[in-house]
């Protein structure tokens, strides 16, 4: 008879290592990229940015910094949900 272990949380995102799996995707994609690129361009830029993009989306817990980011700015230049004078 076979085991299956299924995780505590079901309804949890998918994680493979420490990125969620259309991350990996996207990272994966970049990063083929990036090296036909400085295979047959001698252009390095491509692999700088899939690797800020990976360095940004690894996860801990729910946060990554791409996240956090996004909510800062929200915060600082956008409309802000809590605080501040009521309108």
């Amino acid at each position: 008879m076979k085991e299956y272990i299924y995780p505590k949380n079901l309804s949890a995102t998918p994680i493979q290592w420490f990125w969620s799996l259309p991350a990996v995707a996207g990272i994966s994609l970049s990063a083929v990229g990036s090296i036909f690129s400085i295979l047959f361009l001698k252009w390095w830029f491509p692999l700088y940015v899939t690797i800020a993009l990976a360095v940004m989306t690894v996860r801990i817990g729910e946060n990554t910094i791409l996240k956090r980011l996004i909510q800062s700015f929200r915060f600082f230049f956008g409309k802000q949900k809590y605080g501040g004078i009521p309108q």
